[in-house]
């Protein structure tokens, strides 16, 4: 996938899936951490796959990506009661959509 290109939605739906579940491990981790646990070690670092799949893995931005990307794990107000609830999946897909259009606006500079 190009970075000029939208992602096919089989892999949109996987890349989408590894932020949900990004976000609600860094939710369990940080719940652990809080508690008084030393959680780091299962820390599952999904952000890898995330912008490995997304090709966003050798930009000149990366860093500031990466940066804006654990900005959103860590305001994340995922609920308590249920992590498979509709608005963890919101919450992925609109991380999604703004990689994407990250993405795309710095490969429409980089052509011009």
């Amino acid at each position: 996938m190009k970075n000029t290109e939208k992602a096919p939605i089989h892999l949109q739906n996987i890349v989408i899936r590894l932020i949900k579940d990004d976000l609600v491990n860094t939710r369990f981790i940080d719940r652990l951490n809080k508690a008084g646990l030393d959680a780091s070690p299962f820390l599952l670092h999904l952000h890898e796959a995330i912008f490995l799949l997304m090709e966003l893995g050798d930009r000149t931005d990366q860093e500031e990506m990466y940066e804006w990307y654990f900005q959103q794990l860590e305001k994340a107000d995922l609920p308590d009661h249920n992590i498979q609830d509709e608005s963890v999946h919101e919450l992925a897909h609109g991380i999604f959509r703004t990689l994407q259009e990250m993405s795309l606006k710095k490969s429409l500079v980089e052509i011009e």
